[in-house]
C-alpha cells in the first residue's frame, strides 16, 4: 500500500510540490516520511555498504596549448570610457544608482518610484 502511494507522490504533475500532493490526498506528511524512511532501509539493507576499489584512470595525452590572438577591432579604453558615462548618479545612505541617457523614461519613472518608497 505505501509503496504505491510513494509512487504516486513520485509521479505527481510536474510543479506541484510533494506536501502539497500530500494534502490534496488526505496523507499525513510525518507518516508519509516515516513510511519512505522504512521502505528506503528496507530496499538498501542488502546493498554493499563498502564501496567498491575504483579502478585507476587511463592516464591522458600530453596536455598542450594553442595560441590565442587578440581581436583586432577591440575598443579602446578612452571609448568605452565615453560610452557608459553616467548622466545622473542617486545615492542615499544605502545604495548608489547610476544612469545613463539610454534609460527608458518607464524604468527611470519606476526606479525613482522604489527609491521613494524605500
Amino acid at each position: 500500500m505505501w509503496q504505491d502511494i510513494l509512487l504516486q507522490c513520485q509521479n505527481r504533475p510536474c510543479g506541484m510540490s510533494a506536501k502539497q500532493w500530500m494534502i490534496e490526498n488526505d496523507i499525513n506528511e510525518k507518516t508519509f516520511y516515516y513510511w519512505q524512511r522504512k521502505l528506503r532501509k528496507e530496499a538498501f539493507k542488502d546493498y554493499p555498504s563498502e564501496m567498491t576499489e575504483l579502478s585507476p584512470l587511463k592516464p591522458r595525452e600530453e596536455l598542450s596549448f594553442i595560441e590565442l590572438n587578440k581581436p583586432k577591432n577591440r575598443m579602446q579604453s578612452e571609448e568605452l570610457n565615453t560610452i557608459v558615462q553616467p548622466a545622473a548618479i542617486l545615492k542615499t545612505n544605502s545604495l548608489t544608482i547610476t544612469i545613463t541617457n539610454e534609460i527608458s523614461d518607464s524604468l527611470l519613472s519606476r526606479i525613482l518610484r522604489e527609491v521613494s518608497n524605500a
